[in-house]
């Protein structure tokens, strides 16, 4: 599809999903994500936000006392003839890693590190350092679906958008990516909406960690080793009071039910053996309009 092809919110689901070289399920499975405050690997595996900063605070900890341990053994114990005579800190470190073969070690530590960070730093805060909204959230990913030569149809974005709102607009969280009739028309509304979301999201989109990051998204195992699981949507059910996200991993299904109540969110999850994926509509909603695989 050339993305300059403007969407219509009347469309039904197979010429959206046509129009949109059939990923309409990926851009429904990000935009469910966001819904849920899940993505970039939350609630995955337990790597929840305090979780997260714990550990990260943790691997400090470790660093800093072993460091000062060995340190202070090396002025006690004078086992390497050059470390007294060091004067800065780095030099006497790099020093002691080497000496001790502790590079792997440190190594592990720091992947480990940069890579749960990410969860934390995604997405970026706006360019006067605030948390961007949902929506903002959700057009920076369709961004990464829909950029090509270095052009973003924003007005396109916009518009699906005020497609999924259109069937969303009656649930329980619907509201977080409200756009108005108004807005979407062309005119001075439409033109502010697109100008306002373009100024949150470029400078951030500008950042080539942004697309960095989203080129290596996935699940982070939650071992010792920068080595991340890729998984692939198999379906979203977008019911009234709840979203499922079922996800393929390996032979293996994994739906994750959210369920929204009195402004609170509730998590469960149940893992099966994968199905035949033709028994199972790719995106639903409340209306029960359905795009089937």
């Amino acid at each position: 599809m050339s993305y300059s092809d403007k969407i219509d919110i009347l469309w039904d689901f197979k010429k959206l999903d046509a129009n949109l070289g059939h990923k309409l399920l990926n851009y429904a499975y990000t935009l469910a994500l966001v819904l849920i405050d899940a993505f970039w690997g939350y609630p995955y595996f337990g790597m929840k936000k305090s979780t997260i900063e714990n550990e990260l605070e943790y691997i400090k900890k470790i660093k800093k006392e072993i460091m000062e341990c060995i340190g202070n053994y090396s002025y006690k114990y004078p086992i390497f003839e050059r470390y007294e005579e060091m004067k800065s800190a780095k030099e006497k470190d790099n020093y002691i890693i080497h000496k001790f073969g502790l590079e792997r070690f440190f190594w592990t530590l720091n992947a480990r590190a940069r890579w749960i960070k990410q969860y934390l730093d995604f997405p970026p805060p706006n360019i006067r350092g605030r948390p961007i909204n949902k929506i903002h959230k959700i057009a920076l990913l369709w961004a990464f679906e829909m950029k090509s030569h270095d052009e973003i149809p924003w007005a396109n974005i916009i518009r699906l958008l005020k497609w999924f709102y259109e069937r969303l607009k009656n649930t329980s969280y619907g509201s977080e990516i409200s756009i108005s009739d108004d807005a979407i028309k062309p005119g001075k509304k439409f033109t502010a909406l697109k100008k306002k979301i373009k100024k949150q999201c470029s400078p951030i989109i500008c950042n080539e960690d942004y697309w960095d990051s989203i080129s290596r998204k996935g699940i982070f195992i939650p071992e010792y080793r920068p080595n991340v699981i890729r998984i692939n949507p198999h379906s979203i059910k977008f019911n009234k009071e709840s979203i499922e996200i079922a996800e393929e991993f390996k032979e293996d299904l994994i739906s994750h039910i959210v369920k929204f109540k009195e402004g609170k969110k509730y998590y469960s999850m149940n893992v099966s053996r994968l199905p035949p994926r033709e028994k199972l509509p790719f995106i639903s909603f409340p209306s029960r309009e359905n795009l089937l695989s």
